[in-house]
């Protein structure tokens, strides 16, 4: 991957998750990995369900949600740098802090 194009914690990635789950939207949370290309990610979701791990997203910037849309804390996972295809925006730091405080809790941190 071009380093012009590492994920950094605020971004919202395309990423290839394979055959079965296709392309779906990423939050990046960390930093590229020290030792290999990982970033940590939770998935963006517009499948609402209700609970404590569902942290509400705006409109992201370049790129509008056309139905509501959280950050799934539950599905939090590193990701190859690889797997990213495309980045379809951005949100502040005022947007992560509550995603970030919702993991904390999740947690137990």
């Amino acid at each position: 991957m071009d380093p012009k194009m590492t994920p950094k914690p605020g971004e919202v990635w395309q990423v290839d998750l394979g055959p079965v789950a296709k392309l779906r939207p990423v939050l990046v949370l960390s930093h590229p990995g020290a030792t290999r290309p990982l970033s940590a990610v939770v998935p963006c979701t517009a499948t609402l369900r209700g609970g404590p791990g569902e942290v509400p997203l705006p409109a992201v910037r370049s790129n509008a949600w056309d139905k509501p849309t959280v950050a799934n804390i539950e599905g939090l996972t590193t990701i190859e740098h690889r797997q990213f295809v495309r980045r379809r925006g951005y949100y502040e730091a005022q947007v992560l802090a509550p995603v970030r405080a919702a993991l904390r809790a999740w947690l137990d941190l």
